[in-house]
């Protein structure tokens, strides 16, 4: 699924796939040599204010051949302080 993420300081077009990762279509199915790498964290790690394009993590898929980098960024997640 594609849509637009709007907000008054920007607008990109997202890409959501059938996980509910802001991410192009994964498989769950590997070849042998191949690998994954999982990112979790908040919206830094989803992408909040950039295209998916330009996520830290799509860099490193592309930098990393043979690599699938699968982003489980969730954006409003964060630390909690204890006071």
């Amino acid at each position: 699924m594609t849509g637009t993420y709007k907000r008054e300081e920007f607008e990109y077009t997202i890409s959501i796939n059938r996980y509910g990762m802001r991410q192009h279509p994964v498989s769950t199915k590997r070849k042998a040599g191949d690998y994954s790498i999982a990112v979790l964290g908040d919206s830094f790690v989803w992408g909040i204010g950039v295209a998916d394009e330009d996520r830290f993590t799509e860099f490193l898929e592309r930098e990393l051949p043979g690599t699938e980098v699968l982003n489980f960024g969730v954006s409003g997640y964060g630390p909690s302080s204890t006071t």
